[in-house]
């Protein structure tokens, strides 16, 4: 994700969205696979990026499970302003940082700086040269053996569905939705294979959303780059 003219609708989609979302307390459960998958990544950590935050909704959960100090990047302004009254009123500001940017807002920070990081439904939703760059960046800031709790949608592989659900293709495996939302569509080997540049993969699964079926897959990953 960079600072171009292509992100501007998702921007405005998003913003669209939390103007109408309520953040739930911290001490609340996501679904299982979900808060596990937090609190793995949180194992002997004291430090946490969620890069594509929303409204701070896993950092405040990571908060919960021990992290002492977190950073939140979202792309919504009125995500990171949930964010940010959700940290003041629960008196925990000094202890979190939210700002509203993307992938070139991770090249703002120092190699090494955090223990962890959280990556949901954010990587295949930009554009593939900006999931690639951010991939690295989050590599570069993250400590070695650092873990990464990562989440993306399903693959498509119906060109049927892609036709009927009226989804542009910009590029290879790149399609733009409606309301200027995006899809880097792709399938488990080549996801995984862009995935092994950095990390290594611990583990995988499917998460199945409560109440309507729908899916994402999980990745717990290690940064596999040397000291």
């Amino acid at each position: 994700m960079n600072s171009n003219d292509i992100y501007l609708e998702t921007k405005e989609f998003w913003n669209r969205r939390f103007s109408r979302y309520e953040l739930p307390d911290s001490q609340t459960p996501l679904p299982p696979t979900l808060d596990e998958g937090i609190q793995w990544s949180v194992q002997g950590a004291e430090s946490l990026i969620d890069f594509g935050c929303g409204a701070g909704r896993y950092i405040f959960r990571a908060i919960y499970h021990g992290i002492k100090k977190a950073r939140g990047i979202d792309i919504s302004e009125k995500a990171i302003e949930i964010a940010i009254e959700f940290a003041v009123k629960n008196k925990l500001e000094h202890r979190v940082h939210f700002s509203a940017g993307g992938a070139e807002t991770l090249k703002t920070l120092k190699e090494n700086s955090f223990d962890s990081a959280i990556a949901s439904n954010i990587l295949d939703n930009i554009a593939p040269d900006d999931s690639s760059a951010a991939l690295k960046e989050i590599s570069r800031i993250v400590r070695p053996r650092g873990r990464i709790f990562a989440k993306f949608n399903m693959y498509i592989g119906d060109k049927n569905l892609i036709k009927m659900w009226q989804m542009e293709e910009i590029s290879k495996d790149f399609y733009r939705e409606k309301e200027g939302i995006f899809l880097y569509n792709l399938n488990d080997r080549d996801l995984e294979k862009l995935l092994l540049q950095n990390f290594e993969i611990m583990d995988n699964r499917i998460y199945t959303f409560p109440g309507n079926g729908g899916c994402n897959r999980i990745y717990h990953l290690v940064n596999n780059k040397s000291d």
